[in-house]
C-alpha cells in the first residue's frame, strides 16, 4: 500500500512540515529544518492532513478528520498546540488548502455530501478571532481542485 503525505514548506523559515502514519493509525505532524538537518515530531495522532503554512505569521494550517468529520485547524508559531476552529457539517470536506501572500485569505476546495466541490475563499484570521466560517464560493463548474 503507498503512503500519501500531506506537506508544506515555510520559506522563510526553511522549514518543511510533513505527515507520518498516512494509511494507518492517526497521522503524526512533523518538521525538518532543511538548514540544519534537524526532524522532530510536532504532534502525534494529529490526525491532520491538508497541511499550508502562513507566510506572514508562519502558523501552521490543515484539516482534523476524526469520526467521519473534519475540522479546520490551526498551530501558531512555534507550534505547541493545535487550535480546532470550525468543524464542518457531516459529509463536508476541505481539502487543498492554500493561504494568499498577505496571510488573511485561504483558499479551499469545499466537497459537500452530494459531491458537488467548489473553490471558496475564506479569510483565516476572522476564524482565528472566533468568526463562524463565512465564504466566497469562486467556482463549482465540473471538479475544481488546486486553488492555490
Amino acid at each position: 500500500m503507498i503512503q500519501v503525505a500531506s506537506c508544506a514548506y515555510d520559506e522563510t523559515n526553511a522549514l518543511l512540515f510533513f505527515t507520518t502514519n498516512n494509511n494507518q493509525l492517526f497521522r503524526d505532524i512533523w518538521v525538518y529544518d532543511v538548514e540544519t538537518n534537524d526532524k522532530k515530531m510536532l504532534f502525534e495522532n494529529a490526525r491532520v492532513g491538508e497541511l499550508t503554512v502562513n507566510s506572514k505569521t508562519h502558523d501552521l494550517w490543515g484539516v482534523e478528520h476524526d469520526r467521519g468529520t473534519a475540522t479546520l485547524i490551526v498551530s501558531p508559531f512555534p507550534y505547541r498546540e493545535i487550535i480546532r476552529l470550525v468543524t464542518l457539517p457531516n459529509g463536508e470536506e476541505l481539502f487543498n488548502l492554500s493561504i494568499d501572500k498577505s496571510g488573511e485569505n485561504i483558499a479551499a476546495v469545499l466537497k459537500k455530501p452530494n459531491g458537488q466541490q467548489s473553490v471558496i475563499i475564506f479569510n483565516g484570521n476572522d476564524l482565528i478571532a472566533g468568526s463562524s466560517l463565512e465564504y466566497l464560493n469562486i467556482s463549482n463548474n465540473g471538479a475544481p481542485e488546486n486553488p492555490s
